[in-house]
């Protein structure tokens, strides 16, 4: 029972969780877009994206 209780947990917080990944992601690329200096991908950005696309 406590096994099933915690899938169910575990289950929510996917579903809360993963719409926030996805704006967050979203709104990272609108940013480049608009980036004027588009070349300018620093090594903190890309382990930003690469954690949220994770």
């Amino acid at each position: 029972m406590r096994r099933l209780a915690r899938a169910g947990i575990g289950l929510l917080l996917l579903v809360l969780v993963q719409p926030v990944r996805v704006e967050a992601a979203a709104a990272t690329a609108r940013l480049y877009v608009t980036n004027e200096n588009e070349d300018s991908l620093t090594i903190l950005d890309l382990e930003r994206l690469t954690v949220l696309a994770t």
